[in-house]
């Protein structure tokens, strides 16, 4: 008996199930902030718009707000290929921007080493993500065992979206509780706000888009599947049920051979469902909703450089829009750093009465913006060290640069 205890023991620690073979553990306990977290796995089922807004007058509700269900469908969100290449596309303008660490207009070295380092890049792209998710808390840890136990240098986590009550400031044990445990004293010490409590990110207006693509392309896969096998209309002259029930088993039977004998007064018409108006409207509905989000997420469609789009100055604008995006995100991410993020930095070591500086966002060519500056120079006179240190061109270069502007 004891030897079938332990063999059905390890069946149910085989494939994580409960005693009474009950349903299959979803469940995995993390500790965040001293508090452990009964962490669910997302859901992955299908979602429509319905489910959508469900979720949104859940997020959204003045008493008991709990945004569990608008996560998972933003979780869901992720995986269209679309917002991956925009969000990324947005997130790299940022990213590969020079960043340093000024302490009274001198680079502290230490921490600008720390801050290019690939796991303050991880950070700084997860500080980003609050502008597609809303609000985020991060927990940080300040001692060596500690971050080498979570590898690569890590000091932080994130607390997981399900298990944060912004407004009230508690963390849930559960995704679903109503009550949670209040982290408010644990703000800047340990813990980071980032994003406004009450905002949803851009997310709230990605689903939309998002969810009739996802559907619409099912759609356009099942009339695929459908429209690929040609449709047989048999014609019969006279009621013989035996005759129609052979012909049908028949026609089932054929196969690939492609030969059927029948017998007189019946007649066989393969017509095809597939039709081209029919495609050209699920293509044009899959570009519109792609279009919808490009357009959000970096304030132009995916085609805006096509030819289709427009003209070059309909071009340029939209390029315009795009880079005053990518500037308030600059704006964004470095107020973060230098108003919440930077008084922790004691806590690691470094000092915290300097400042964090990116280099500014352009679209312009390097010849284009040395031009620019050129021109300015004729009203404002620049040094050359100017030059030489913006551009990182030898001052005998930038001389000759100048000097033949001045005789055009």
């Amino acid at each position: 008996m004891k030897i079938i205890d332990k063999a059905k023991q390890r069946v149910l620690n085989l494939f994580n199930v409960s005693d009474n073979f009950g349903r299959k553990s979803y469940t995995e306990s993390k500790n965040f902030a001293g508090i452990g977290l009964n962490i669910r796995a997302v859901s992955r089922s299908s979602k429509d718009v319905g489910d959508w807004k469900k979720a949104l007058e859940a997020a959204e509700r003045k008493y008991n707000p709990n945004r569990a269900l608008y996560y998972d469908i933003c979780y869901n969100n992720e995986l269209d290929e679309d917002y991956q290449t925009a969000m990324s596309k947005r997130k790299a303008a940022l990213l590969n921007l020079d960043m340093t660490y000024n302490v009274n207009d001198n680079i502290d070295e230490d921490v600008t080493e720390w801050i290019n380092s690939p796991v303050f890049r991880k950070f700084k792209s997860d500080i980003l993500n609050s502008i597609y998710w809303g609000y985020e808390l991060f927990e940080f840890y300040f001692d060596d065992i500690t971050m080498r136990q979570f590898g690569n240098g890590a000091f932080y986590k994130q607390v997981p979206f399900k298990h944060v009550q912004p407004n009230r400031k508690e963390i849930l044990v559960n995704q679903y509780d109503y009550r949670g445990k209040s982290y408010k004293d644990l703000i800047a010490i340990t813990l980071m706000e980032v994003g406004d409590v009450d905002d949803l990110g851009l997310m709230n207006r990605l689903s939309a888009p998002i969810i009739y693509k996802r559907n619409g392309v099912s759609d356009w896969a099942q009339y695929a599947e459908l429209a690929g096998n040609n449709f047989r209309m048999v014609t019969y002259t006279g009621s013989d049920q035996k005759l129609r029930k052979d012909v049908s088993e028949n026609l089932e039977n054929v196969g690939s051979a492609g030969i059927l004998e029948l017998p007189d007064g019946i007649n066989i018409d393969s017509q095809q469902n597939s039709s081209g108006s029919s495609n050209q409207l699920f293509e044009n509905f899959d570009k519109r909703m792609s279009n919808s989000i490009h357009k959000i997420i970096t304030g132009q469609s995916a085609l805006a450089n096509s030819e289709k789009e427009g003209s070059f100055a309909k071009s340029k604008t939209m390029l315009q829009v795009e880079e005053s995006i990518y500037r308030d995100d600059r704006v964004f991410l470095l107020g973060v750093l230098n108003e919440s993020f930077k008084h922790f930095l004691p806590k690691f070591g470094f000092k915290d009465n300097g400042k964090f500086v990116m280099e500014d966002v352009s679209f312009e060519s390097l010849e284009e913006r040395i031009k620019n500056d050129l021109e300015l120079s004729k009203l404002i006179p620049f040094k050359i060290e100017y030059f030489a240190e913006k551009y990182g061109i030898p001052e005998d270069a930038i001389k000759i640069i100048k000097k033949n502007e001045d005789k055009d």
